[in-house]
């Protein structure tokens, strides 16, 4: 089963997420490691002070290898960010409260900063100005306690230096962090949508490939040749089928559903069982269109129409019937022969109107006659000049494959490869299909039963 769009849009979120909180368990690890360095060398240690921050120092020591602990884990609470950067608000506070000294404790008002930045990265905006604001009301706290007799030089040098400054930096840190967060979610979407999409192609490329046959049916008396390319790798709007009718009787339906992408893909399964299901009831081409429209006809409305092309090749009759509704006319090569005829006779579109009437026709066919079938994408590409392939050009590479005796299947790569080489491939618009089919054999009809003497 693949995961679903909204699973991997959220796990690549908490991976990002995790990304940024290893960054910050190196970075504070980093800070603590280097400030209990200083702490412990320092001239002060020498006479044994302070011991009370250095019992700090440790324990924020461990509070850290124990949130280090917790992301090695994979672990993850509700709330954890707040919660963490609270913990980290208290544990720089209370050293600044150990350490017994003003000067010290600007030292360590440097920490702050170090957390207005995690703030940044974590929470955008306002959660920045609110650490920051915090950390300020803590710091004031601190130094009061810390020497009540300097408390106004403290405050002013606290007041004018130290908390603008960082309260600015919570501003221009809470604003990038906001703006780095809204770029992290739209790539993040960006790559779900990719995601989803590649899948919608997937399951349409299955769904094309189980209507749509990806090589021709072997039927005996007749060699068949198919090639196919959708206009977007997620399918076509072109639709074509070979049905058994009978005893040496074949139906094959050739349709191209009016515009692209999944709308047209949307309407192959309803085209498909329709084209079936009309088989069944009638005989005649004419009336197997005329089943197709009446069954498909709600559901294409309002805005969708079928050029579609239905024959019935019989080889035990000898015959070849043939419906044209609104499709382009198939070319009709006569074995041995140069010379081409167009299959013009044909009414309007399915679906345009309930009542149709689509007019039958029927050719003698013999062994070697050939039929080109194509949909409008291969006469409608273009080249550089914006000169079409046109019917006229199809003609003449039939006829010359037909000189050279080409079987269907060569016949068909010689027509597709004369129509891909055309023009260049940015300027299709369309879906391209080419069938032919040549009679091979012909059944003849059985003598009638003498009658018993």
């Amino acid at each position: 089963m693949q995961p679903s769009t909204r699973t991997t849009e959220f796990t690549e979120r908490r991976a990002a997420e995790r990304e940024v909180d290893a960054l910050v368990a190196v970075l504070r690890a980093i800070f603590i490691g280097l400030f209990a360095l200083s702490v412990t060398l320092g001239p002060r240690a020498q006479l044994g002070e302070p011991l009370p921050l250095l019992y700090g120092i440790v324990a924020g020591a461990v509070y850290n290898l124990a949130v280090a602990w917790w992301y090695w884990r994979g672990r993850h609470i509700r709330g954890e960010r707040t919660l963490i950067v609270g913990l980290d608000l208290l544990m720089f506070s209370a050293w600044i409260y150990l350490s017994g000294d003003d000067e010290m404790a600007r030292g360590l008002f440097n920490f702050y900063f170090l957390l207005v930045g995690v703030a940044g990265l974590w929470f955008g905006g306002v959660g920045t100005m609110s650490v920051a604001v915090l950390a300020s009301g803590l710091y004031l706290g601190a130094l009061a306690y810390l020497n009540p007799l300097a408390i106004d030089r403290n405050l002013h040098h606290a007041l004018t230096v130290q908390i603008p400054f960082l309260l600015f930096l919570g501003l221009v840190v809470g604003v990038l962090g906001s703006l780095q967060r809204r770029e992290r979610e739209r790539g993040l979407q960006a790559r779900a949508l990719i995601a989803e999409h590649q899948e919608r192609v997937r399951m349409a490329q299955e769904l094309y490939e189980v209507l749509v046959p990806a090589e021709p049916p072997q039927l005996p008396g007749l060699s068949i040749g198919a090639r196919f390319r959708p206009y977007l790798p997620a399918g076509a709007g072109d639709y074509y089928a070979f049905a058994p009718l009978g005893p040496h009787r074949y139906g094959i339906c050739l349709a191209d559903i009016a515009g692209k992408y999944t709308a047209a893909l949307t309407k192959i399964p309803l085209l498909k069982y329709a084209s079936e299901l009309a088989a069944r009831q009638h005989d005649d081409p004419g009336q197997i269109l005329r089943g197709v429209n009446d069954l498909i006809f709600d559901d294409f409305q309002p805005d969708r129409f079928v050029s579609a092309l239905y024959l019935v090749v019989d080889l035990a009759r000898g015959t070849l019937t043939y419906a044209n509704a609104g499709h382009e006319p198939p070319l009709f090569l006569r074995g041995g022969e140069a010379r081409i005829s167009h299959l013009e006779m044909g009414g309007s579109v399915l679906c345009l109107e309930r009542d149709l009437q689509v007019p039958v026709v029927e050719v003698p066919i013999a062994v070697g006659d050939t039929l080109v079938l194509y949909t409008d994408g291969v006469t409608a590409v273009q080249n550089g000049r914006r000169e079409e392939f046109g019917t006229t050009r199809l003609a003449e590479v039939a006829a010359t494959g037909s000189e050279l005796r080409l079987n269907a299947s060569q016949l068909a790569d010689r027509l597709f490869e004369a129509v891909d080489n055309f023009g260049p491939v940015e300027l299709r618009r369309d879906d391209l299909t080419i069938l032919v089919i040549r009679v091979d054999t012909l059944v003849p009809a059985e003598p009638p039963l003498k009658a018993l003497a």
